[in-house]
């Protein structure tokens, strides 16, 4: 089986649990369900009571490289149930129990609201937030707790006085607006500067495509030789991806592929490589682990590589 694949394929197989293990060529690796970044783990699949798969992320601070591993990690798993915690120190070979991923979470939680509230010249609206960070985190704790059947963590939720709300509520709309305005003027300028590397990597598969046109939900692909590339930057072999297309296409109800019969993986699969098919919505929207694509993704892909496909 072959073991070594580009970071972004290795992290996927991962995800997916593709196989036992695999790496890149010098800094990526999985055995199981360890993810390392050199020698570190910095992410750890479990799987709960009831059969659902989690993945536990590092949420510490990193160097640069091993930042970008956790996210395309996180990338890579947003389809599952994810918790982040400060258990993975760094050069750490081994995995964690539950326990360990979930008390030092719970140690950081309680000291980032202790600052929040105690440290003098804070505004309210900041108090308030530190509140508001400290109840989700301490939902998110507490569904980790129930999902695995374990002991649950010591933590009250704590209220705030209306006042502090409201002025919350206006500062977080006001930063989330700002942000949004932000990130979308550097993503356009960027998607300047990458175009033509993205027109590339989508006719004819060369090089990677640009992070700025990488975006979840509404993945591309395009053909590399006998494989096909994600946005994403995952891989499957070529005959896989017709025969699923194939079986999309037989699935539309109206002309133009408008309308579609519903699929969802239960005991027939649709291999795609190392993953699956997961579903077809009524749209014509196809979900693969991860990977999103919408109808007008595949239509556009097919015309593009009709002679190579041969549909």
């Amino acid at each position: 089986m072959r073991n070594v694949y580009p970071t972004d394929q290795v992290i996927h197989i991962w995800a997916h649990q593709g196989q036992a293990s695999a790496r890149n060529s010098s800094n990526v690796s999985f055995d199981d369900k360890l993810l390392y970044s050199y020698s570190t783990v910095i992410a750890q699949l479990e799987t709960d009571t009831t059969g659902e798969l989690w993945a536990f992320l590092s949420s510490e601070r990193l160097t640069p490289t091993t930042g970008k591993h956790v996210s395309s990690s996180s990338q890579a798993t947003w389809h599952l149930n994810q918790f982040y915690t400060p258990a993975f120190a760094r050069r750490s070979r081994y995995g964690r129990t539950i326990n360990e991923m979930i008390d030092p979470a719970v140690k950081q939680a309680l000291q980032d609201l202790d600052y929040g509230l105690t440290h003098k010249g804070l505004r309210a609206a900041t108090r308030a937030q530190a509140i508001v960070v400290y109840n989700t985190r301490r939902h998110d704790i507490m569904r980790v707790s129930a999902a695995f059947k374990i002991t649950t963590p010591d933590m009250v939720s704590v209220s705030m006085d209306g006042d502090s709300v409201a002025q919350y509520l206006i500062d977080v709309k006001a930063a989330a607006e700002k942000k949004a305005a932000a990130e979308l003027k550097a993503r356009l300028k960027q998607q300047k500067e990458d175009k033509a590397q993205y027109k590339a990597w989508l006719t004819t598969g060369a090089g990677r495509c640009p992070a700025s046109f990488v975006v979840r939900g509404q993945d591309q692909f395009t053909i590399k030789g006998d494989k096909i590339h994600t946005s994403q930057g995952a891989e499957c072999p070529l005959d896989h991806a017709v025969k699923a297309l194939k079986f999309w296409s037989s699935r539309a109800l109206s002309p133009f592929g408008k309308l579609f019969e519903p699929y969802h993986t239960n005991g027939h699969k649709v291999p795609l490589g190392i993953f699956t098919l997961d579903s077809i919505d009524q749209d014509g929207t196809v979900k693969a682990g991860c990977h999103t694509f919408s109808a007008q993704e595949i239509q556009r892909f097919i015309i593009q590589h009709k002679e190579v496909l041969g549909l």
